[in-house]
């Protein structure tokens, strides 16, 4: 699977979800380094990046997604589907939302 089936596939079934907005972040200038996802479930922003294989976030995209992480914002990574599912639901519990 290429990592742009797995980002379309996982806004998709965020897009399902109750209260939950995600879209396709697009590159270009002043982006580098910025994550796949982002978006927004039940008022906490949603930031994102999709991996495949043994593929991990680049640095830059850590910093990001810890930059974004210290505001309150859901943020993490995954190399599949259930993967990524599972670490959205997991952050979203611990804000008292259960998905």
């Amino acid at each position: 699977m290429k990592e742009s089936i797995l980002s379309k596939n996982f806004i998709k079934w965020l897009n399902g979800l109750p209260k939950t907005y995600a879209e396709k972040r697009l590159a270009g200038p002043g982006r580098k380094g910025r994550v796949d996802i982002t978006g927004c479930s039940h008022g906490f922003r949603i930031e994102a990046e999709s991996k495949i294989g043994n593929n991990k976030p680049t640095d830059l995209q850590n910093y990001w997604l810890n930059k974004w992480q210290k505001t309150g914002a859901i943020t993490f990574w995954g190399n599949n589907l259930e993967e990524m599912k599972a670490a959205f639901k997991n952050q979203m519990l611990q804000k008292g939302i259960k998905i």
